[in-house]
């Protein structure tokens, strides 16, 4: 019963925030953010098929790839050798737009293509490209980029020899394979010169290095005869470049998403949760260690004794990490609450979680009980 009012009061919390145009106020255990789906031209959740739930009238063909277990659902698994899914018609990436993914690395050993658009050679891939999305990129010539996020507009010279082109990567950040990461890459006018690039990597806007720059203008002729890939760089045996690992949720806009956005589309696939990460017992009472899994970016989370009308320890910023209380030694029964601050508008609430402590004496090692 406690339950289901605290259920209630939140929801008519909500509504009355959304009723006046309050901003929104932190997320609650499992509540995932509304996305926004404006000029989102292609969206593949991979949930069993490649129909595109986007905007766009674009159809997709599978060519080796196969379904698994995603971070949403099902995800494609891509082999890291011929595996592709192709987009039809090709996607022009001309203007501004938004790529967003979330991709789980089996091997770095080798380039990880996510997006591309590009026209190729015959029997290379030394094309022009207008947008080519990848995770480890190896150029001894021109900067060596293991286990970096990067992008590139190639720029061809000839079939058979060297290409060059403006090329980019995230700064202060590496992968490694074993764990999914949420990827993201906005671009402003992209068929200019200046064109602005920023990355995004799990909650956080990433400073970008452009590490070579040469014209670009011809990778954009209507002359090219591009063609558009998820997992890959190309359909040119040896130069696919596929996905050695797995991708879902891949989506493109043609705008530039908000860092908020972004977030959004981070918490849809990891909300936030709460557990009890230890117990511990002894004759003269019981504590707990609580942990807030995935804690939310620009979120101050802090530890509350219900019982004793209390806050127990400082307060906790949140940012996509996992945050750890202690309850320290309790000697009677008493509970607790995690309760949530926005940090720009100052919304606080509770997390939809009691945690009891119930003491027991004698000896005897019976351990604490969590309420959800």
């Amino acid at each position: 019963m406690k339950k289901a009012v605290k259920i209630l009061l939140l929801f008519l919390v909500f509504s009355l925030l959304n009723l006046f145009g309050f901003a929104q106020c932190p997320l609650d255990i499992g509540q995932t953010p509304n996305v926004s789906n404006t000029g989102q031209i292609l969206y593949f959740p991979f949930n069993g098929n490649v129909t595109n739930q986007g905007s766009g009238s674009y159809t997709a063909t599978v060519s080796g790839a196969t379904y698994t277990t995603g971070i949403c659902g099902q995800a494609m698994d891509f082999d890291g050798l011929n595996d592709y899914v192709k987009i039809n018609p090709f996607v022009p990436m001309t203007g501004n737009f938004t790529i967003s993914a979330w991709v789980y690395i089996d091997n770095m050993q080798q380039n990880l293509a996510i997006f591309a658009t590009r026209d190729q050679c015959a029997t290379t891939y030394r094309g022009y490209s207008q947008a080519e999305f990848f995770i480890n990129y190896y150029n001894t010539a021109q900067g060596n980029f293991p286990q970096e996020l990067n992008y590139n507009v190639n720029q061809h010279q000839n079939c058979t020899g060297y290409s060059a082109g403006d090329r980019y990567n995230a700064q202060n950040y590496t992968f490694s394979a074993g764990s999914w990461h949420f990827v993201a890459l906005k671009v402003q006018n992209n068929s200019n010169e200046s064109r602005i690039v920023s990355f995004y990597i799990d909650c956080q806007l990433r400073s970008t290095t452009q590490y070579l720059n040469y014209p670009s203008s011809a990778s954009f002729s209507s002359s090219n005869n591009n063609k558009s890939y998820i997992g890959a760089s190309s359909d040119v045996p040896s130069y696919i470049y596929s996905f050695n690992g797995k991708i879902d949720e891949f989506r493109l806009f043609n705008r530039i998403l908000t860092n908020t956005e972004l977030q959004n589309l981070y918490y849809k696939c990891k909300p936030v949760d709460v557990a009890i990460n230890k117990y511990i017992g002894n004759c003269t009472g019981d504590s707990a260690n609580i942990e807030v899994i995935n804690s939310q970016i620009g979120v101050s989370y802090y530890l509350y004794d219900s019982t004793n009308q209390q806050t127990v320890g400082s307060a906790q910023t949140g940012g996509c990490s996992n945050l750890f209380f202690s309850t320290g030694l309790i000697i009677s029964p008493t509970n607790f609450y995690i309760k949530a601050v926005d940090v720009n508008t100052s919304c606080l609430i509770i997390l939809d979680t009691i945690i009891s402590l119930n003491p027991n004496y004698g000896g005897s090692l019976q351990y604490d009980t969590l309420e959800l």
